[in-house]
């Protein structure tokens, strides 16, 4: 039984992980239809093994630290909702403090992948674009107008590489 709310969790965040890198690749959008059911799963899970204050309070404080993380970045146009809820679903599974430090290596993740697309790919990602983008929202209150085609990347990727780095790192899941 113990081994199965150690495992569990995990087994569930890495085929989210999964869907999401898949359709966010394909189709470059994560679905509702994906993120919702695993956050609801994760907080009626956690109310199952350990009550309201113990278990649902967990998963829930976890999803809105998740979905709390990157919301500005929303917000701004910096990246889509189902990246939001996809964080959020994770902090429902693995709780407030795990979410915190999967979104930070997760983000290290992201700004190396972002430093390869600009010196690899010719990538044009100035500072003076952010600081164009933050000061239209600022005297607007809208998000950016999206020209063309985007210039990110699929922050799913970046999401399920802090993930892993999270298990490998301070979970230590393969020395259990």
């Amino acid at each position: 039984m113990d081994l199965f709310n150690f495992y569990f969790p995990f087994t569930v965040c890495l085929f989210l992980l999964a869907s999401a890198l898949y359709t966010d690749i394909r189709l470059r959008v994560i679905l509702n239809i994906i993120t919702l059911p695993v956050i609801v799963g994760g907080i009626l899970f956690h109310f199952y093994i350990s009550g309201w204050s113990g278990g649902a309070l967990f998963a829930f404080k976890g999803a809105l630290t998740g979905g709390g993380l990157l919301i500005v970045l929303f917000v701004l146009g910096g990246m889509g909702g189902g990246d939001v809820k996809l964080l959020s679903a994770l902090g429902a599974w693995l709780g407030t403090g795990a979410v915190i430090q999967v979104f930070i290596y997760g983000a290290a993740a992201g700004a190396v992948i972002a430093v390869f697309l600009v010196i690899f790919k010719k990538k044009k990602m100035t500072l003076m674009r952010i600081w164009n983008d933050l000061v239209y929202f600022s005297i607007t209150g809208k998000r950016v107008p999206v020209s063309g085609k985007e210039d990110g990347f699929p922050y799913s990727i970046p999401i399920a590489a802090g993930f892993i780095i999270y298990v490998i790192k301070d979970i230590n899941i393969f020395n259990c």
